[in-house]
């Protein structure tokens, strides 16, 4: 069955070859490979340039992650599009995980896969929309990789563009990505949009993939200013009033919250601790901010060693 993998790419050669030969690795002959060079200075010289495999498609200017995941889609004849970021490294299986599920069922419109950061925690598996203010979330963020909530398969609402695939007909009568939005948000766009058409997304725990994550986003390839505001904006106007907001229910789904209820209130409730601290007592309230204030500090370091990975391989040295 043809594939065709789109993997946008501006500047990071030494990363971006080593995602290219991951890939190249993991997929059979069969399977089309078009990288996009968004106006990358120098030029992208990577395995790209001597493997027969892949086609290179050269940006003069920047056209952002959809106007280069677009372009990488025109003139496709293969029945699945796989969007890849190039700060990934796909695993063993990855690929045909994702076919699977989309062959499963025709109403499978688009498939996303679990991502992990370094130290095989989750960075990806699947996105949720919050109870708080409606906003898609990476649910699961921290977790252990291998938690059975994020090693399943199941229907969401929205997974994200770094590893997505989705049928041809359905990415091209959709009219692709939105290029409204400006390197945020696209993704998800996408998702909802091919939900209101009538297809499913599933987030596929069996297909894995490495993600050093917001590389893209340091400020040598940054979003133009403003561009986050705008997203979220453009994004709030369009799906605020119709997302599901479905963050708790999966956690009730997940068996990670429940409750037990009596005739009386107030209700029993019983919290995963790797999901969640119930703020009570002055002191555990001081507990749980301190909890907080860690955890955000490991994300922000995950984030760290993905930008200084990057660097490492842009200079050829494997991290």
């Amino acid at each position: 069955m043809m594939t065709r993998i789109i993997i946008p790419a501006h500047n990071h050669a030494g990363m971006t070859d080593t995602c290219l030969h991951t890939v190249l690795a993991t997929i059979d002959a069969a399977t089309e490979v078009v990288l996009v060079d968004d106006a990358s200075t120098p030029l992208l010289e990577c395995v790209a340039r001597t493997d027969p495999r892949v086609r290179v498609l050269r940006n003069e200017t920047g056209l952002g992650f959809a106007g280069s995941c677009n372009r990488g889609a025109e003139g496709a004849s293969a029945e699945f599009l796989v969007f890849l970021n190039n700060d990934t490294n796909p695993r063993a299986g990855w690929l045909e995980a994702m076919l699977r599920c989309a062959e499963e069922d025709p109403k499978v419109g688009i498939v996303g896969s679990r991502l992990l950061y370094s130290d095989e925690t989750v960075q990806h598996a699947g996105i949720a929309f919050s109870q708080a203010d409606g906003e898609p979330r990476h649910i699961y963020r921290g977790f252990p990789g291998n938690h059975p909530s994020v090693t399943q398969t199941r229907h969401l609402q929205a997974v994200t563009g770094a590893c997505l695939l989705v049928r041809r007909t359905l990415f091209e009568a959709l009219g692709g990505f939105d290029t409204t939005y400006e390197n945020g948000f696209e993704d998800v766009d996408l998702c909802l949009r091919a939900a209101q058409a009538g297809h499913v997304v599933i987030y596929c725990g069996e297909a894995v993939v490495s993600h050093l994550e917001a590389v893209s986003r340091r400020p040598d390839s940054a979003a133009p200013s403003g561009a986050e505001s705008h997203n979220r904006s453009e994004f709030a106007q369009r799906w605020a009033a119709t997302v599901r907001r479905d963050e708790v229910s999966l956690y009730a789904e997940d068996g990670l919250i429940s409750f037990a209820a009596g005739d009386i209130y107030p209700l029993q409730m019983t919290v995963a601790p790797e999901l969640a601290t119930a703020i009570g007592e002055q002191t555990t309230a001081e507990l749980a901010q301190l909890l907080n204030v860690r955890s955000r500090q490991v994300f922000d370091l995950e984030k760290e060693i993905g930008y200084l990975s990057a660097r490492l391989l842009d200079n050829g040295i494997q991290p």
